[in-house]
């Protein structure tokens, strides 16, 4: 039978802890903190991301799939279900990507509070808040931050299932581990950081060589195995462009993990500042801190530690072109780690500080991103003058004077096309003109050429236009201005290849 856990484990903790009760002070941060960066968001954004991969999620969710030839699908679904009920709209993607963040945070909480009293979760709560995964970087909204809502709900799950052995945690462990790694394979470090967790805790050891650990594999081996059938059928498409995406590159694999390494230990530096203050006692903080660098059989330690160092290893390993934003969620175990060391020296944190803390971030949050809009678009940035609405609602237009009828589809340069695909007022589809059988398999090209539609090409995209042009389309030369918050940008030129109804192409 598992032994009960250490009294390390049990300082100040409740006999439960329901899964969706969080403290109030921590419930208080997490909807200040989803109001904010939605707010954030929407100041700062005229546009989605450039390289389209919040568009991405969007055309690959209208098809739901269990996979795509990119990334495993739970992005994907989340922008589907989400814009089946809201308007296509960068401010409705921007509320999407804050609330994303915010139910990492709860799942956060409800991780703290297996460790430390109501108090001190509110203040890791709060410092978690801070870090770069759970702000600036995660609103966009992609493969990578789907794992800031996944990651910490799959610690806290499976700790509460290690710790009381209950099956319903463990079934809801092994679930959310699965989806997890539907929103991205790199979830498998999580999945083995886990284990190495509860194998260096004798009570929690007994419980994953137990049922416990049994219902954990099986929940998430339920929740995996549609994706693994779509993986099999579809030659490993994931697999394979993540092959290509992190294949090699100049330079020393050593040097990139080293890189990331120490990106881990500076990005929740906002945090340890805040965690620091309000336990007012700087001293042990720094302790507290320097202690991360020591390697330790604590399981929490082992939660914190264990995701960089394995992605450390596997860089120097493999010599992956390792990106530190695969690692959005690893600075809340840093975090916890640092208020597990302290609120055994200071008890009672001061949640003034950590008000005034908060208030002062979040205040240059809100002005600084509205005096980074004004600056970016006084220089004319792409990323706010890019007129890809504007493209859209003309793509359209065009298409309802020639064809008489709303645009079906759209293909061409791809965050120009699936951009049509999300901003057009006719909600047409996307497929992929360059490889449909493997981007786009879901869609029936003869019922495309039946329907016709719209390649929309980047002015200097001189393949997509000849590929338009192939099928018998008719090429316009657009030139597409953008005007917003009494700012006039540069207008920009485009290619649009309108291929009307009935032409056939060779598939």
């Amino acid at each position: 039978m598992a032994r009960s856990l250490p009294p390390r484990f049990a300082v100040g903790l409740p006999s439960r802890t329901l899964p969706g009760a969080l403290p109030e002070p921590a419930a208080i941060v997490i909807a200040l903190h989803a109001l904010v960066w939605a707010w954030v968001g929407i100041v700062s954004r005229t546009n989605l991301d450039l390289s389209g991969d919040m568009v991405e999620a969007f055309v690959w969710g209208e098809a739901w799939q269990l996979g795509y030839f990119k990334h495993p699908p739970l992005s994907a679904w989340v922008a589907s279900a989400w814009f089946s009920v809201f308007p296509r709209t960068d401010a409705a993607y921007s509320v999407l990507s804050a609330l994303n963040t915010a139910v990492g945070l709860a799942g956060f909480a409800v991780l703290c509070r297996q460790f430390m009293d109501a108090r001190w979760t509110a203040v890791c709560v709060a410092a978690a808040a801070l870090t770069p995964g759970l702000t600036t970087m995660a609103m966009r909204f992609n493969a990578n931050a789907i794992l800031v809502s996944t990651w910490p709900w799959a610690m806290a799950f499976f700790v509460r299932a290690m710790r009381g052995g209950r099956p319903g945690d463990a079934v809801a462990a092994g679930v959310v581990c699965g989806l997890a790694m539907l929103g991205k394979y790199f979830s498998g470090v999580l999945l083995v950081s886990l284990a190495l967790a509860a194998l260096c805790e004798p009570a929690w050891r007994a419980r994953l060589l137990s049922r416990t650990g049994a219902i954990v594999g099986l929940s998430c081996l339920a929740v995996s195995i549609p994706h693994l059938g779509w993986l099999v059928s579809n030659g490993w498409a994931p697999i394979a462009y993540a092959r290509e995406a992190t294949g090699f590159v100049n330079g020393s694999p050593t040097g990139r993990a080293l890189r990331f390494f120490l990106c881990m230990l500076v990005f929740p530096a906002l945090g340890f500042a805040l965690i620091a203050g309000a336990s007012q006692r700087a001293r042990d903080a720094g302790r507290a801190l320097l202690s991360v660098l020591r390697p330790s059989a604590d399981p929490i330690w082992v939660l914190a530690m264990a995701p960089v160092l394995l992605t450390v290893a596997a860089t120097v390993v493999t010599g992956a072109r390792t990106a530190t934003v695969w690692a959005l969620p690893m600075g809340m175990g840093l975090v916890m780690w640092l208020g597990v060391q302290l609120r055994r020296t200071a008890p009672n944190p001061d949640l003034r500080v950590l008000g005034g803390g908060l208030a002062l971030a979040w205040t240059l949050a809100v002005v600084g991103s509205a005096l980074l809009w004004r600056h970016d678009a006084a220089q004319g940035e792409q990323r706010v003058a890019e007129p890809r609405a504007e493209l859209a609602a003309l793509v359209d237009a065009h298409w309802r004077v020639e064809q008489g009828g709303p645009l079906r589809w759209v293909t061409g340069t791809r965050p120009l096309a699936a951009s049509v695909a999300f901003y057009a007022p006719a909600r047409p589809a996307y497929w992929s003109v360059w490889a449909s059988e493997v981007e786009t398999p879901w869609v029936d090209r003869e019922r495309v050429a039946a329907e016709g539609g719209a390649v929309v090409c980047a002015a200097d995209d001189a393949g997509c236009a000849a590929l338009g042009e192939s099928m018998g389309g008719r090429r316009i030369e657009v030139s597409v201005g953008k005007s917003v918050r009494d700012h006039v940008f540069a207008a920009v030129d485009f290619v649009v290849v309108l291929v009307p109804p009935s032409q056939r192409w060779a598939p």
